[in-house]
């Protein structure tokens, strides 16, 4: 019991740390200075060409029961529902703010459940939780004048989220609620947290992104792996397994560490986001509701696997993209 609570405790301490410091490390260094990428491309699923200008919010519930349903200012024109999970102990939806509005500024409706608010509670009491709010989510966008896609949904998780995100597209249409259309497992975990899944629910019509950070210590690359290996019912062209890299330099690094989809300000923000998470689960949702776009995550191709360039033009380090099994 002790150690588990230590555990905790340092994870804790560690995302406090992480949501107020760089993603970009500075380096002590007299060598001319080099600059990872600063700022956002123009095109493409990372791009700042948004199809809406501003976000809206409205909420219902709290504590645990709040749930946030994030949507474009002025939408007039059907578009796809998202649900957005948290890792554990991000609970509020700053720590992921500006990933959120890119997805909404781009065109979606974006569910985030709060489904926690007691951190020493099982993972079986926070899944029921988690669904009770995504149902009472989408049941309030069906009661607004939100115009939105019916056919399926879209589900994006970090850490505990990833895995969590993964279980919901076993058992969601059980539920009452559309099909899972795609999920994107990011960092998923942590050991000791893991649900038990049924992956041979999973639809095989659904397309799955699952990822890892190379210096990820506190989840590391397990879970990421297993869901990639165990979903075998979706077809190989449409599940893909990114090992992102870190690219130390003499002067900054850019780290592909557990936190790294931290996304709560500018000083948070880089080029794994705008190349990285950004892009990825952008083009995932396009590829998946319009058949648009597929080129940048599902397709071992240049677009998916740019991370932008160096100051000095030397490409920023780029990820593997695994497709087949073991």
């Amino acid at each position: 019991m002790i150690k588990k609570i230590t555990v905790l405790f340092l994870f804790l301490f560690i995302i406090s740390c992480a949501s107020h410091g760089k993603k970009q490390t500075p380096q002590q260094t007299s060598e001319q200075n080099l600059l990872p990428p600063l700022t956002q491309p123009e095109k493409g699923p990372g791009g700042s060409n948004y199809s809406y200008s501003s976000v809206d919010m409205t909420f219902t519930g709290e504590g645990a029961e709040r749930v946030d349903i994030f949507f474009p200012h002025n939408l007039t024109s059907p578009v796809p529902v998202v649900i957005f999970i948290h890792g554990y102990s991000a609970i509020s939806p700053t720590y992921y703010q500006y990933w959120i509005y890119h997805i909404v500024k781009k065109g979606a409706v974006v569910i985030y459940p709060y489904y926690q608010t007691f951190l020493a509670v099982t993972q079986e009491k926070m899944y029921q939780k988690l669904v009770t709010d995504v149902v009472r989510g989408y049941h309030l966008i069906e009661k607004s004048s939100l115009p939105i896609i019916t056919s399926g949904v879209g589900m994006i998780g970090h850490s505990l989220g990833g895995d969590f995100a993964v279980k919901l597209a076993t058992d969601i249409e059980d539920y009452g609620l559309p099909t899972p259309l795609f999920v994107f497992s990011v960092e998923p975990g942590p050991a000791g947290f893991v649900p038990t899944i049924d992956f041979d629910k999973i639809p095989s019509a659904a397309k799955l992104v699952s990822l890892y950070g190379d210096q990820d210590f506190v989840v590391g690359s397990y879970s990421a792996k297993r869901i990639f290996y165990s979903a075998k019912n979706i077809p190989k062209a449409n599940r893909v397994l990114i090992a992102l890299h870190t690219d130390y330099r003499k002067d900054y690094s850019l780290t592909a560490s557990h936190f790294s989809p931290l996304a709560s300000g500018d000083e948070t923000i880089d080029a794994f986001d705008w190349y990285g998470f950004w892009k990825w689960s952008v083009a995932l949702m396009n590829c998946s509701f319009y058949n648009q776009e597929c080129d940048f995550v599902l397709k071992d191709t240049e677009n998916a696997k740019f991370m932008g360039k160096w100051s000095d033009g030397t490409p920023v380090k780029q990820p593997d993209f695994i497709y087949n099994d073991k």
